[in-house]
């Protein structure tokens, strides 16, 4: 309708059934300026960071109680142990 206004010549003016009110153009939308999003793991880099030095802390105590379990979890040497190790034949 609004091109056919145009052409008629009829554009402003609305008299019951010909004519087009600029009241019913579109309003055009404004552009919102928004930050970018950027990279999940460049939002959270300080964050992160600020993770691993909190870790970091005490992680010299961490790895000495990590070794110390692993050595106690291994069972001792024993003499029947050593025995059969010093006893067995090779290349047979």
């Amino acid at each position: 309708m609004r091109k056919r206004a145009i052409r008629d010549g009829t554009f402003g003016s609305f008299d019951g059934w010909k004519g087009w009110d600029p009241v019913w153009d579109p309003t055009p939308k404004s552009a919102r300026l928004t930050i970018p999003k950027e990279k999940k793991r460049t939002r959270t880099r300080e964050q992160r960071a600020q993770k691993i030095q909190n870790n970091m802390q005490d992680m010299d105590a961490k790895i000495d109680q990590f070794r110390n379990n692993i050595a106690n979890s291994k069972p001792k040497k024993s003499f029947e142990q050593t025995f059969k190790d010093t006893s067995k034949v090779v290349g047979r």
